[in-house]
């Protein structure tokens, strides 16, 4: 009986710690500005270049404005290693 009560204590603990661990990270990242919108100003999205044979195998190229042919700029290459869960690239 006190193994299950102290079990049961901790799987609410860890589940509460996950809760503000998930919490802190959202509230951090909308103050970071990870979630801005790509504004017309911003530059120009040329959408669903495709990459490869199949349907899906398309992606989005953000040009940024105000970058000149003869300047150089830096590059962001975007990797998303996780799980779009509808199967789709939009947000």
């Amino acid at each position: 009986m006190y193994i299950t009560t102290v079990v049961i204590g901790l799987i609410i603990l860890i589940v509460f710690g996950i809760i503000c661990i998930l919490f802190l990270f959202k509230h951090k990242q909308e103050q970071s500005g990870w979630n801005e919108d790509w504004e017309e100003s911003d530059g120009i999205i040329v959408r669903d270049i495709a990459y490869g044979p199949e349907p899906r195998n398309r992606l989005d190229l953000y040009l940024p404005a105000e970058i000149e042919k003869q300047d150089t700029a830096n590059l962001i290459l975007f990797i998303h290693g996780g799980s779009w869960i509808s199967g789709e690239k939009k947000r």
